[in-house]
């Protein structure tokens, strides 16, 4: 089976973990790739869809500069917990944030 890529949209672990169990329960059998992957996701303490679509939201809602999907989706992933953990985590990116912004998506993520 042959399938055609739809769009490219940087998931969530919460977001694949659900279009995985999806696929799951649709097709009763999964490849072995997805079904590791969905064992890893089983295993990781990851949040819960719903939180991890109002983080998105509410992120995306700040309007950081240069802030893009791919950022947001590694940001709830990881859950940072202060601004100096969020900068290092995207101290690998072609992307700088300003403090006030670092310290906003912090608030976003503690609510």
């Amino acid at each position: 089976m042959e399938l055609d890529v739809q769009s490219l949209t940087p998931l969530t672990m919460a977001e694949l973990k659900h279009k995985l169990e999806g696929v799951k329960k649709e097709s009763k059998e999964v490849n072995f790739r997805a079904a590791k992957v969905l064992d890893f996701l089983n295993e990781m303490p990851i949040v819960k869809l719903e939180k991890a679509e109002d983080v998105r939201k509410k992120i995306a809602e700040l309007n950081v500069p240069r802030l893009k999907p791919k950022h947001i989706a590694k940001i709830i992933d990881i859950m940072p917990e202060d601004p100096d953990e969020l900068k290092s985590l995207l101290v690998g990116e072609n992307i700088t944030v300003k403090n006030d912004d670092l310290v906003k998506i912090i608030e976003v993520l503690k609510a």
